[in-house]
């Protein structure tokens, strides 16, 4: 499982403990604790436990893993929590797109 190709190399633990922020309105990342992040997908209530999308863990500086609880062809392992938040919005903008245009 490689890195995202357009992710920059070096330390990201600064811009990483400062993940608990929106790309998309429709995800956010929540840190959990030091480590550990959830992925939510604001489309579900916050009661709803099909909102959290993944869970993210540091591995080391530079490398997060990422266990899926959705069935995403996406990768499982980032340099950044932020690099999984953006790999998700590149996929349902793709999928949305593909359905608006398959109507």
């Amino acid at each position: 499982m490689g890195l995202p190709s357009g992710a920059q190399g070096g330390s990201h633990r600064r811009r990483e403990d400062n993940m608990d922020r929106v790309i998309d309105p429709r995800f956010e990342s929540r840190q959990v604790t030091d480590d550990e992040w959830l992925i939510v997908d604001h489309r579900y209530g916050p009661n709803d436990l099909r909102g959290t999308v993944a869970c993210v863990y540091r591995v080391e500086d530079g490398v997060v893993d990422v266990v899926w609880l959705r069935d995403l062809p996406l990768a499982g392992c980032y340099q950044t929590v932020f690099d999984v938040l953006e790999d998700i919005r590149r996929f349902y903008v793709h999928e949305e797109h593909k359905h608006l245009h398959a109507v």
